[in-house]
Formats: C-alpha cells, structure tokens, sequence
C-alpha cells in the first residue's frame, strides 16, 4: 500500500523511531515508550516524573523492539475458527486448559482442533500451546524485573527446571542468560 504509492520510503517495523528532529510511533502506548526515551530516565529513577511513568507505562520497552504482532500473523493463519482457538490459549497462559477444554470453549470436536492446527500449522495443538506460553516468558523476561519463579508460575509451568529445559529449546539460551544478553543491549 504505502510502499506501492512511495517506493523509496523506508518502513520501519520499530516501536518507535528517532531521526535527528523527527520523532514517530506506531500506535497504542508507544508513544510513552518514546516519551520515556526522549527523557532519558533509566528504569528506578526517583523523579516525580519517573513515578508518574511507573504508574502509566508497565513495561519498559526500546524503540528497536518489534511492534506487537498478533497470534494470527505469528502462526501465520487466516482460518477465523483456528484463531478463536489461538486467541483462547493466549488468554489462558497462567493456569493452561487442556485441548479438549478448549474445543469445547470454541464449540468444535477435539479431533477438528488437531486436525486444524497439522493441516495449517503443521503442529499439534499441545506445540502451539507451550510456544504461545514460551513466548509470554520471553515477554516477562524482558520487560519485567520478575523473578524466574515467578516468570514460571505466570506461564503455567509447575517446575522451574521443565520451563528452563523448554525455554532453552526454543531460544537456545537459558532464560536468565536470554534475560542478561537482552538488558546487555540496553
């Protein structure tokens, strides 16, 4: 669309982007992302204005990072019930509900769930789950001072060392060693 009318244009997929005397964001509360930015004040400043910030912005968050992308464009799919059933687990990342639960919610067969998520995710429903759920910790990890247990409890995992085994798989890092490597870029 705006690179067809604007060829040259570079498009930035940032939350927010400085460039000499220009400032943009895309939407929702990234404008308070880079009001944070353009202060200046590292997390624990004890301004006034620091304060006010705690209070409005919950989690702090750089203008390099992605814009938030939805589990549909994620996984990729178009297929509106499939999303239903996504948008589901999302929604249930602390105490997770098994497949069948989750059929039921949507009001479709178990059997019809899995089949879906071979044929257009190429997974079983208990993968995109526990993805879902790993992705969330990342989240925590990254915005958050919270502590690995609590990190662990918040996305559904009972043992600490099942969620750091899990975690490491999918982002080849231990999840405080992925927590130190991205405040490090900081």
């Amino acid at each position: 669309m705006l690179l067809g009318q604007f060829p040259n244009l570079t498009v930035s997929n940032r939350l927010y982007e400085v460039d000499r005397d220009r400032y943009t964001c895309s939407g929702g509360v990234a404008p308070l992302d880079l009001m944070v930015h353009l202060l200046g004040l590292p997390p624990g400043t004890p301004s006034l204005a620091a304060r006010v910030l705690e209070l409005l912005v919950a989690e702090r968050r750089r203008g390099e990072e992605r814009q938030v992308t939805s589990l549909r464009q994620y996984f990729g799919n178009e297929h509106e019930k499939l999303n239903e059933v996504l948008q589901v687990m999302e929604s249930n990342v602390e105490e997770p509900l098994s497949i069948e639960e989750i059929a039921e919610f949507v009001g479709v067969s178990q059997r019809q769930v899995e089949r879906w998520f071979r044929e257009r995710l190429n997974k079983t429903p208990a993968q995109a789950y526990l993805e879902i759920r790993l992705l969330r910790a990342r989240q925590l990890l990254y915005r958050t001072a919270l502590p690995l247990e609590e990190v662990c409890a918040r996305t559904g995992f009972t043992s600490l060392t099942h969620f750091s085994t899990r975690y490491k798989a999918k982002f080849r890092l231990p999840p405080i060693a992925d927590r130190r490597r991205y405040q490090k870029v900081l």
